[in-house]
């Protein structure tokens, strides 16, 4: 197993509380005191997609989303998820990205590649910064896999928010047995936590910390690329990102 992926097998229980926390942020009033802010998103249905196992070529097709929400540190306190949505629908609408070559400063040949797509609107001293982001991360994982991203500067986005970003993911079929199955599969000689994954076609969350209420959920959502680095081949986007031109960089 790569370096990179043994990471996820550490955040699979908390996967979906992550999420949520994800959505909201601490702020600070005027009176010193602090409050939780809901940070906006929206989640996009996405095309079924068909997947191929590196295992054995067997072929699934599984139903895809897409996870947007503003980049960290972005002030949203006037953006409502309704305005949110709107904006995201609006960027898909001009945002093509189907003729361009990507930035790549040569193939790894040992692990994971990364293929970054732009546009006319990134400025050429960017170009260059996302080369060395994209050969840095390259030598960190060593899983067989290929990502794509898309990146653009988008002057319509709202003042003090740095940007937005959608994550393709993956709802694993038909049950959470088949993530299980897979995280195990996957485990090296050094190896051990993915054993303390609950058995059965469910895992039990927990939504609200301060809540004894549990779900147990029956599937695991995955983004596109951590879906290929457990032995999956699906092809397309894995993510996108907007930045504004307004903010100093």
């Amino acid at each position: 197993m790569s370096s990179g992926f043994k990471r996820l097998i550490f955040a699979i229980p908390l996967s979906l509380i992550v999420t949520v926390l994800a959505l909201v942020t601490v702020v600070q009033g005027d009176d010193g005191n602090t409050s939780i802010a809901r940070i906006p998103h929206y989640v996009e249905p996405g095309p079924v997609q068909e997947a191929v196992s590196m295992k054995d070529g067997t072929v699934q097709e599984i139903p895809t989303e897409i996870l947007w929400k503003p980049i960290c540190g972005s002030n949203c306190e006037n953006w409502t998820d309704e305005e949110f949505k709107n904006y995201i629908q609006a960027r898909r609408a001009r945002k093509p990205f189907d003729n361009n070559e990507p930035v790549d400063k040569g193939r790894n040949p040992d692990g994971v590649n990364i293929f970054i797509y732009t546009d006319a609107t990134v400025p050429p001293a960017a170009v260059t910064a996302l080369g060395e982001v994209e050969a840095y991360l390259e030598s960190l994982f060593d899983d067989p896999i290929t990502v794509r991203i898309n990146i653009d500067f988008d002057n319509t986005l709202p003042s003090g928010v740095l940007g937005a970003t959608g994550v393709y993911t993956v709802s694993t079929p038909p049950s959470w047995s088949t993530t299980r199955t897979s995280l195990i599969n996957d485990m090296d000689y050094d190896d051990f936590i993915q054993d303390y994954l609950p058995p059965g076609s469910t895992i039990p969350v927990r939504y609200n910390g301060s809540s004894t209420t549990i779900t147990n959920e029956n599937q695991c959502n995955f983004a596109w690329a951590d879906y290929g680095a457990i032995g999956n081949f699906i092809s397309g986007t894995s993510g996108a990102t907007s930045f504004n031109p307004n903010i100093s960089w």
